[in-house]
């Protein structure tokens, strides 16, 4: 008996693994560039509320550096496990009286969301 649990436990461990990593190499990276397909956050927040994309749990986004300034720098993302990453330099994200969801620049519905290299 002893050994059927053992055994059970260790397909239950290999399937976890499986499907962790197949999760994550599933991970889209999205660019937000101003001379690109999504020229800014708000674009890409939209894209994907309106259906046209699916940015889904562990895709990465790449936000260009620049000014982001008004609705262009409003987004709320809503999924899980979302690294979201400034390159090139630091974009900023200028509210200029705008908000989105009633509350702030970037409202993160998701959990476990990192930010690094954005000004707000």
């Amino acid at each position: 008996m002893l050994q059927r649990i053992e055994q059970l436990h260790r397909i239950l461990l290999t399937a976890c693994f499986v499907l962790v990593y197949t999760n994550i190499s599933l991970a889209t990276i999205w660019n937000v560039d101003p001379s690109g397909i999504h020229t800014s956050p708000n674009a890409l927040y939209m894209a994907d509320l309106s259906g046209d994309i699916a940015i889904n749990d562990f895709d990465t986004i790449h936000i260009i550096a620049g000014d982001y300034v008004g609705t262009d720098a409003l987004a709320a993302w809503q999924q899980n496990n979302l690294y979201i990453k400034g390159i090139e330099g630091q974009p900023q994200m200028i509210a200029d009286g705008e908000n989105i969801l009633g509350k702030g620049i970037w409202v993160c519905v998701g959990n476990n969301i990192t930010i690094e290299n954005i000004e707000f």
